[in-house]
Order: C-alpha cells, then structure tokens, then sequence
C-alpha cells in the first residue's frame, strides 16, 4: 500500500475551497455574489438551483446569474466548465480537476 500523502498534498476540502475561492472571485467581478457551500454537504442542497446562488433573485437574475457562473448553456460537452463563466474560470485558476 503506498503511504498516504504528506501535508504538502492539499486535501479534497482544500482544493474544493480554492476552487471556489477564484470562482466567488469572478463572480464579485460580475457583480454578483457567490454563497459559500459544500458539494458533499447535504445541508447546502438546494432545489432552487446553485446552492451557491444568493436566495430572491428574480428570473432575469437568476439567467444572469447562471451565464455568469456556468457561461453558455448551449456548449458542448455537458460538463459544468464547457461553457465557460466563472466555473472555467475557477477550474484555470486553480487546477481543480473533479468536475471535468
């Protein structure tokens, strides 16, 4: 069994953290705001969308929101960054690779 990694290794939450550290980032950029979450913790599950999308936000903003978070819908691939937005973004900035 190889030895576990050393301290140097970021861990999962650590990686995931400044992930979403360049994305919240860009979003400010936008203008918009990006909640704090976690993806393996149930209580941020949401059914309104993003969990990471401020709660109120009218139609207009929530498109405006998504484009800005996730880029064009319409991209090919199917994975959350193929669309560009501040999730691609995220992913360049910090090597975050779980996603793709």
């Amino acid at each position: 069994m190889p030895p576990l990694p050393g301290p140097e290794v970021p861990t999962e939450r650590e990686n995931w953290l400044e992930f979403q550290s360049a994305v919240r980032s860009c979003m400010a950029e936008h203008g918009l705001a990006y909640r704090y979450w976690e993806y393996w913790n149930p209580a941020y599950d949401s059914s309104e969308g993003s969990a990471a999308m401020p709660e109120g936000l009218d139609d207009a903003g929530r498109a405006a929101w998504n484009l800005a978070a996730f880029g064009d819908a319409d991209a090919v691939g199917g994975a959350p960054n193929d669309g560009g937005g501040c999730w691609a973004t995220g992913l360049g900035a910090s090597g975050y690779r779980t996603f793709e």
